[in-house]
Order: C-alpha cells, then sequence, then structure tokens
C-alpha cells in the first residue's frame, strides 16, 4: 500500500487499477512537552494505513509519501518546528499531485493531519481541479468526528490537548506522560477569523487538559475516523 516501497514497474502494472492515491500531510512542529514535534505527519500516514487496510477487500489504495512539512509559523517561537510558505505549500501540493495524474492515477485524497494547511491545500485542490483538470478531493481527518470529541470531551480538538494525545496513545505515538503541561486554555469562541501565536494561548505549547486523555477515548475517535472516511471513499468510487 505504500508508494514508496514499490518499483517503477510495480507502479506501471498496477497503476490502471488503483482507485485512490492517499497523500498523508501534516507538519514538524510544537506539540506541547508531552508530544513529539512529527504528531500531526504521524497521525495522517497511520490513519492512511488503517483506512488502506479497513478497505483492501474493496478498494485498491495507495499511499504516496508523507508530507511531512507545512505552514507552521504560530508555532515558531517553540524550538524544533519547520515552517514552509504558503506559496512553498501549495507548490508541493501541486507537482505531487500533477506527477501521480501523469502517471494515470485518476483520485487523489489529501488526508491532513495539521490545521494550519488548511486554506493552503484548498487553494491547491481548487487550482488543481479547475485549472488542469484532476481529480483531488482533501480532508482534515478531525472533521469526520468533530461529533465524538464534543460527546467524549464537551470541547473541540485543538493543541495538544485531551482530544490529541488521546489519539497519539491510540496510534501508539511517543506520550511522555510526566510533561503533561496544559494551559486550561481552548482558544477563542468567535465566528471572525483571527492569526495569532500560540505563545498568546499557552506558555507550554499545548492547550486544554491532556492529562485527561485516555487511550480508549482515543480508539473511540479513531475507529470512527476510519470507518467514516472509508465510507466516504467508496461512496466517491462508484461516482
Amino acid at each position: 500500500m505504500l508508494l514508496g516501497k514499490l518499483t517503477w514497474s510495480e507502479v506501471s502494472d498496477m497503476v490502471n487499477n488503483v482507485d485512490f492515491v492517499i497523500v498523508p500531510i501534516g507538519s514538524t512542529e510544537q506539540h506541547g512537552k508531552h508530544l513529539p514535534l512529527d504528531n500531526d505527519a504521524y497521525t495522517a500516514l497511520e490513519i492512511s494505513k488503517l483506512v488502506a487496510e479497513k478497505l483492501k477487500e474493496k478498494l485498491k489504495i495507495l499511499i504516496a509519501p508523507l508530507i511531512p512539512y507545512g505552514m507552521s509559523e504560530h508555532h515558531m517561537d517553540f524550538p524544533g518546528t519547520i515552517t514552509l510558505r504558503v506559496e512553498t505549500l501549495i507548490n508541493v501540493i501541486e507537482d505531487i499531485c500533477i506527477s501521480l495524474s501523469r502517471h494515470g492515477f485518476k483520485r487523489i485524497l489529501i488526508l491532513n493531519g495539521h490545521g494550519g494547511n488548511t486554506a493552503a491545500i484548498r487553494v491547491a485542490v481548487q487550482e488543481l481541479n479547475l485549472k488542469y483538470g484532476l481529480n483531488v478531493y482533501a480532508l482534515n481527518w478531525w472533521d469526520l468526528v468533530s461529533d465524538i470529541f464534543k460527546s467524549i470531551y464537551n470541547t473541540p480538538i485543538t493543541h495538544a490537548d485531551e482530544g490529541e494525545t488521546a489519539v497519539a496513545y491510540a496510534l501508539n505515538q511517543r506520550v511522555v506522560k510526566d510533561f503533561m503541561e496544559g494551559s486550561g486554555n481552548y482558544g477563542e469562541e468567535t465566528i471572525l477569523y483571527t492569526s495569532k501565536r500560540m505563545k498568546e494561548y499557552t506558555s507550554t505549547g499545548s492547550m486544554g487538559h491532556p492529562e485527561k486523555a485516555l487511550k480508549e477515548h482515543g480508539e473511540a475517535i479513531v475507529n470512527s475516523v476510519v470507518n467514516r472516511l472509508a465510507d466516504e471513499l467508496l461512496k466517491l468510487s462508484k461516482q
């Protein structure tokens, strides 16, 4: 299922039978004192694998190599964070999808693990579909399960909080339990868009209450993501 592990001749033999190529994208940015810098990227890749595995009897899915960087300027006050410029990220997404299309892949899903990438991804998808005639879709994985987060925690998912930490547990991500230190802050509730640096919300880089995270909560969230995304891909495959 991993495109990067195939030879060119193996790809050539299967390209016409592939239903979707999933392009996982995340970030390399701080996630508080208890989660690794690669958390968003790791999550996107692991969910991609789980979806491909769930659908292996029904759809042929390949997973492109992970895009490990994103738009993370708002986290740059915390060491280790790496950020791309918006035009760089748009160009990278477009170049990857155009390359896949040139080889004959017909449907592409960009599975996003970092909220800061959303605007760039949407611009890229619009360009790819309307200007280049491709068939590209995009999804923030957490958008599939906002109801699950609220039912468990009565809050939306934010950053390195209890929801994201629970998912990290469920996906066997590295979690440094002794250094969990949330802010109790979940951000501002407003319909108006703005942008602030993460240090304005939290001195530790972590929002909410990560100490409340439980693995079983994360498993419920991940299972719902996988099941709902699998259903969406099955619907699209019939169009």
